[in-house]
């Protein structure tokens, strides 16, 4: 029997290692992408940390990012307003709101200053809590509202189910249960609805039931919303090939059990027909106003909405860039859809 040369060793040795590499690829590739399904479902905590509630304090980030003073030549370091801790301490009643899938969604309600002033709700994005509502309060009594502000699920101390964030597609639920239980002892109260980042997008997944179920919404301030995750995705991580997009959120819809691509705002955009004011500051990073616009381009052309592209403030604080122009929008846009 012939014994195998030195070369063929070599060779088969090469073609075993050469199998594996191949075998192990596809792995690598896997792993690679479960990673970065980690950083979307569970952004900034990690697993960990969306598995347990996170009570809105005030943070140095929080102070920074909401609470600051954003106006040209301001000092940043100074709350616009009030204070973190000032509206800490403003009364408001706390209250609970119970979903379809099993969560008790928390909200806070800030007293109106007359009886029967229209509800203003405001929706917080990603990692959000109350906190970054309350900074509305003054606001919210300029303007002749009652002020309430929710906590999506797994976010500050609602319902918490460990599995993270998904964009709007499973949080409509929140919204929905939200405003039914505003609207249950006094349905005939007009609302105003006011999300920003993934509260605008939970908002736009919660519109179609909003509508038939709420004749007395009457209007809705999409804050910078994002257009599509993918499209977030590719925003935040640029320069990879385009299927590996697609591989990352075929991954991540499959592990959120949600189908990310039809809970996209510009998918949800044409459905919409309550009157839309779409904002965005002109720097956020975040959400650039080239991808917001796609969002408000997307709306039915009826007319009604309006997309306004501010020169200051930043993701999720257009108003601390220029707070009497917005609140003047704001409040001029809902006077336009009273009958």
């Amino acid at each position: 029997m012939d014994h195998p040369t030195l070369l063929q060793r070599i060779q088969r040795r090469y073609l075993e290692i050469l199998g594996l590499l191949i075998l192990a690829l596809p792995l690598a590739l896997f792993l690679f992408l479960y990673k970065q399904t980690d950083g979307i479902l569970y952004f900034k905590y990690g697993p960990a940390g969306w598995a347990e509630q996170r009570p809105g304090y005030c943070s140095d980030s929080r102070k920074a990012l909401v609470y600051a003073d954003m106006r040209p030549g301001a000092d940043k370091s100074q709350p616009l307003e009030l204070s973190c801790e000032n509206a800490t301490a403003l009364p408001y009643s706390t209250h609970y709101a119970q979903t379809r899938d099993g969560l008790s969604i928390h909200y806070k309600r800030y007293p109106a200053t007359a009886p029967g002033q229209p509800l203003l709700l405001y929706v917080p994005g990603i990692t959000s809590t109350w906190l970054d509502g309350s900074r509305f309060v003054p606001l919210a009594r300029r303007l002749g509202f009652e002020l309430a502000v929710m906590e999506l699920r797994n976010h500050g101390v609602s319902g918490n189910n460990g599995a993270g964030a998904t964009y709007g597609c499973r949080e409509k639920e929140d919204v929905l249960a939200v405003v039914a239980d505003l609207l249950k002892d006094q349905p005939e109260r007009s609302i105003y609805l006011w999300g920003t980042s993934m509260g605008s997008m939970s908002i736009l997944n919660a519109a179609p039931e909003l509508q038939q179920r709420f004749p007395r919404w009457r209007a809705v301030v999409l804050e910078n919303p994002p257009s599509s995750l993918r499209e977030v995705m590719e925003e935040r991580s640029p320069g990879y090939p385009g299927l590996l997009y697609d591989w990352t959120l075929a991954l991540t819809s499959w592990r959120a059990g949600v189908d990310f691509e039809s809970c996209a705002p510009v998918a949800l955009a044409p459905k919409l027909q309550v009157p839309a004011l779409v904002t965005v500051a002109e720097h956020d990073t975040l959400t650039p106003p080239d991808m917001v616009k796609k969002v408000y381009a997307a709306l039915p052309d009826t007319g009604q909405h309006r997309f306004i592209r501010y020169p200051h403030g930043a993701h999720a604080a257009v108003w601390n860039g220029q707070p009497e122009r917005y609140e003047a929008d704001m409040l001029a846009f809902w006077a336009a859809q009273q009958p």
